[in-house]
């Protein structure tokens, strides 16, 4: 009686757990620069919000910024209400959240011993974000670097030597070239602000597909468990299947890049 009691409650943890990794998905922020930057500002102690004021209408508020630049006394009308929207702005945005990333890697030769694709995916592995400014500003990068802490997590993809004959026969050309291109999609938190431009990050759950509309899965999506941490709707289970569903949000890999 008390085991299948126990089963029960592991069952609907599990369900709940789920739930809540669905939830957390559902309300991602998308892998843009303008959510990196406001990141960046978030988790710096020492942004200047004044200081930045002129920066945000320019982006945000052209055409008032158009308007009033040259004219002194509406400038200074404006730059007060732009002031309290951008802190609105700031204030609302929640770094801690997930992140929904889509992107690409490059298999290596199939592993016939350990039945997987080799991905060669180091600590010097980065996404980046870019975005040229005109408005110079320490505190505010033009491109953002993303470092996987658990950069582990993505150094392998496992399939069956059967499916992985049919990915291999399906990819090579009429020449005999082979394109080992996987796609991914992504959900990954920030751990922290690691210097300018730069963040420490995450991956939370990783889905290959063997195309870049991300209609085909390749494998069951993987969810990553933080060591010595019990599975809630802030660490996800491992092993776990589910599909993953992220934005539209579409980045390059830069490999191995100093």
């Amino acid at each position: 009686m008390e085991m299948r009691f126990l089963k029960h409650r592991l069952l609907a943890a599990s369900v709940l757990t789920l739930f809540g990794i669905i939830a957390s998905q559902a309300r991602a922020h998308d892998f843009t620069w303008d959510n990196l930057a406001f990141a960046s500002m978030k988790l710096n102690s020492n942004f200047d919000i004044d200081a930045h004021v002129d920066w945000y209408m320019q982006k945000y508020r052209p055409e008032t910024w158009k308007l009033c630049h040259d004219d002194e006394f509406t400038y200074r009308e404006k730059v007060d209400e732009t002031k309290i929207i951008f802190q609105k702005r700031l204030d609302a945005f929640k770094p801690d959240e997930t992140f929904s990333l889509r992107g690409y890697l490059e298999l290596g030769d199939y592993d016939f011993g350990k039945e997987e694709f080799p991905i060669s995916f180091s600590p010097n592995t980065f996404w980046s974000k870019y975005e040229y400014s005109r408005f110079d500003s320490s505190s505010i990068a033009s491109q953002y670097n993303l470092y996987v802490a658990n950069y582990t997590f993505l150094q392998s993809l496992k399939m069956s030597r059967y499916a992985a004959k049919a990915f291999v026969t399906r990819r090579k050309s009429r020449n005999g070239s082979i394109d080992r291109t996987a796609y991914i999609n992504i959900h990954f938190r920030i751990r922290r602000l690691k210097g300018q431009g730069e963040f420490d990050i995450e991956v939370l759950d990783v889905t290959f597909y063997d195309d870049s509309a991300h209609r085909n899965p390749l494998a069951p999506t993987l969810f990553w468990t933080t060591p010595n941490r019990s599975p809630s709707a802030e660490s996800t289970p491992d092993k776990l299947e589910s599909a993953a569903t992220t934005s539209e949000s579409v980045v390059t890999v830069q490999k191995d890049a100093h």
